[in-house]
């Protein structure tokens, strides 16, 4: 029996492609360690461990894809601390102007649309590691996949 290179899928002796993810035939004599790819793809969505699918599974899309999406809400998780300290400092700065009346609602709001947007991050980051776990594939996440900073 031979397994793919890649994704670990087992494959029939007289494949040249892997009927799960579609790279060109590697084999390799035994079956790979999976515990450690789907531990470290499932790490990759909790801060700053985005990179451990790329050093412990080099080569492998799924991993790249775990690691752009970890990436990714990372970066969206300081641009949203970015964008709250900017509004509380200029929500600051106009409080004693003559658009003193706009300071709470536009602070209100948006930190609840910056909360909301860094609780749906967090529930897509828990689901998919938990589905990498399993051996799914990744949810997609907003604009993630399509926008890869990881190729």
């Amino acid at each position: 029996m031979k397994y793919c290179k890649f994704c670990g899928m087992k494959m029939e002796d007289d494949a040249r492609r892997c009927p799960s993810c579609g790279e060109a035939m590697t084999v390799t004599a035994s079956r790979p360690n999976n515990r450690l790819a789907k531990a470290s793809c499932a790490l990759a969505y909790f801060g700053t461990l985005f990179w451990m699918p790329l050093v412990f599974c080099p080569g492998d899309k799924k991993a790249r894809r775990c690691a752009n999406q970890g990436l990714w809400s990372l970066l969206t998780a300081a641009f949203a601390f970015f964008v709250t300290r900017t509004i509380k400092m200029l929500c600051a700065f106009l409080a004693v102007g003559p658009f003193s009346f706009l300071v709470n609602p536009l602070t209100v709001c948006s930190t609840m649309l910056l909360l909301f947007l860094m609780l749906y991050l967090a529930a897509m980051c828990w689901k998919n590691a938990m589905a990498v776990r399993k051996g799914d594939a990744p949810q997609p996440m907003l604009f993630f996949d399509s926008c890869a900073i990881i190729r």
